[in-house]
């Protein structure tokens, strides 16, 4: 079952890079080279897990592709593998398989002029043998005999003699293969024994010259064959190297497109849990927001009852008056005054009716573009944006409430005020930036002052906000303060710092500038929330300095721009920063 495993994921590994190197251009049938580094990277990997069959398959596959190249030394490479693994006993193949091996090796070899091993005769002998050829196994055995040594010639003579049906064989119709081969040995004996006299007799110079000259010109041979090789192997060894460089590539890119995919699928699951996660927290508070908005629906529709049953009870309080005047003539003057605060009572039930229903209206104003963005919005950072400003107005008209109800608590602090401008408007640098508006925070910075942070830092932010919106590219938005003198003292001593917000965009008109300090009551959302000069923010902002006692002061002009200034009171002790 392992093996299995290993020979599909070497199949895979042979497809992916196949299909790597046709899709960079290089296709098998155009590029031999190709299709052999592929190969030989199949049987090796066939060899490590034990696929000898498979192996077998794409050996002979490399032969016949080394056959079409005419590249010699590739088939004797590639048989001698294919003749090994039968050897060895990983695979079994029939003998005449094996001649036709034998026939193909020694062409290859002879058209590079290798020279042919006794070992290598032996087994062609042995091979004939057993496929009944027995001439040719006689053949080949006297071939490997003349070139081997005595020890050789003993082995090999043995093994003959255990493979061979000897009695069965005519050599030439004269006699029978074991008084051949017995014939030979004794020619080898004598031969070796005059041999030893050769020796013996170092004299004969002429002998030795020869046998020296046999020496050399077998030594150029075996060089040529050497040098044959040498080159044939540093070529293949060039093939190899170029094929492990490529194949070493693709790896890396197969390993890092893996890590690509694993790392976009982690991120993937990951984004879908988080999302989950904040999608039932927006839509819990989304209901919460919806709860709160029906109760004060319902607020409001208590509050018209009320002035429906004020206005009929004043209708009827009227209706008496008027009978008492008939009745009492004296009581005519106070009875008129009683008539006149009862009309004001009136007017002014019929103003608050009115103001709240602008208020309203100001109110779903500007509540109407988060929740535009939190209903059609797919983006949770744009909806969770949206939920933080719906916060925000919320948390700025119960600020506007309880000041109206007196009831506005102050956390008052000693504060510096460079720091809380730098600290305000600097999560709105990058958007000033981006417009291309250049942002100067220009408030001295040894200044401190007493104040509620939270509530001068929201103002601060808003009018830095508007000051952007109205700032064309390229224009300019400082921020400055100077120290404020008191007047009824000669004394140069400093009573409070004035803030100004500059910018040098476009000019508030005269008929909106007449109504942007106007009481809250008295604003009509759908004039000013589309501009941005009205509404709750600059509301809160008068709300918020009246009190600290203080007020907003706005001046606008054409082709200069608008500034916002306010002031607030000094810190004591005043402290030094550097």
């Amino acid at each position: 079952m392992y093996n299995k495993l290993k020979v599909g994921l070497c199949l895979c590994v042979v497809l992916l890079s196949s299909v790597a190197m046709g899709q960079s251009g290089s296709k098998l049938t155009s590029q031999p080279a190709g299709e052999v580094r592929t190969l030989m990277a199949a049987a090796d990997a066939f060899m490590k897990s034990g696929s000898y069959r498979n192996a077998y398959n794409t050996y002979l596959k490399l032969v016949n592709v080394y056959k079409q190249k005419n590249n010699q030394a590739g088939v004797v490479a590639n048989v001698d593998k294919i003749i090994a693994l039968h050897e060895q006993k990983k695979i079994n193949l029939p003998s005449n398989t094996l001649i036709n091996y034998y026939a193909t090796r020694s062409r290859a070899a002879n058209a590079l002029g290798l020279k042919t091993t006794p070992k290598m005769y032996l087994n062609m002998a042995e091979v004939y043998a057993k496929a009944k050829q027995m001439k040719k196994a006689v053949y080949f055995a006297e071939k490997g005999l003349r070139l081997s040594n005595n020890t050789e010639t003993a082995d090999l003579l043995n093994t003959l003699l255990r493979n061979l049906d000897v009695d069965k064989v005519d050599y030439n119709g004269n006699y029978g293969l074991k008084a051949k081969l017995k014939a030979v040995q004794q020619e080898l004996v004598r031969k070796e024994n005059a041999l030893q006299r050769l020796k013996r007799q170092s004299a004969l110079l002429r002998k030795q010259i020869l046998g020296q000259a046999e020496d050399l010109e077998k030594m150029d041979r075996n060089l040529k064959s050497q040098t044959a090789i040498a080159k044939n192997r540093h070529r293949v060894n060039e093939q190899l190297e170029d094929s492990n460089n490529k194949r070493k590539w693709w790896n890396i890119v197969l390993v890092f497109l893996a890590l690509v995919g694993f790392i976009a699928g982690g991120y993937s699951a990951a984004r879908l849990y988080f999302n989950g996660r904040q999608r039932k927290q927006i839509n819990s508070k989304l209901m919460n927001k919806e709860a709160a908005l029906l109760t004060a629906k319902d607020k409001l529709l208590d509050a018209k009852d009320t002035i429906q049953s004020q206005k009929e009870e004043l209708q009827d309080k009227k209706y008496t008056i008027q009978r008492h005047l008939s009745e009492i003539d004296g009581r005519k003057i106070e009875l008129v005054e009683l008539t006149e605060q009862a009309q004001l009572q009136k007017r002014q039930l019929a103003y608050m009716k009115e103001s709240k229903v602008q208020l309203a209206e100001t109110i779903a104003q500007d509540l109407k573009k988060p929740l535009d963005v939190i209903l059609r919005s797919k983006d949770l950072v744009a909806i969770q944006g949206a939920g933080d400003q719906m916060k925000k107005y919320t948390e700025e008209m119960l600020a506007i409430q309880q000041y109206l109800n007196g009831h506005l608590d102050l956390k008052i602090a000693d504060f510096n005020f460079h720091y809380v401008v730098q600290q305000t408007i600097a999560p709105w640098l990058a958007q000033a930036e981006k417009k291309g508006v250049i942002v100067v925070n220009q408030v001295p910075a040894q200044y401190w002052g007493t104040f509620d942070k939270g509530l001068i830092s929201r103002v601060i932010e808003k009018l830095f906000r508007k000051a952007i919106q109205h700032t064309l590219t390229g224009g300019k938005v400082a921020i400055s303060g100077k120290p404020i003198h008191p007047t009824e003292t000669n004394d140069h001593s400093i009573g409070g710092l004035e803030l100004s917000i500059a910018d040098d965009g476009a000019s508030i008109l005269y008929d909106e500038f007449q109504k942007i300090f106007q009481p809250l009551m008295d604003l009509n959302a759908r004039e000013f929330s589309d501009k941005a000069l009205a509404g709750i923010d600059l509301t809160f902002c008068k709300v918020a300095l009246e009190a600290h006692q203080s007020n907003i002061k706005v001046a606008s002009e054409t082709g200069v721009g608008t500034t916002f200034t306010f002031q607030l009171p000094l810190g004591s002790p005043q402290q030094m920063i550097d």
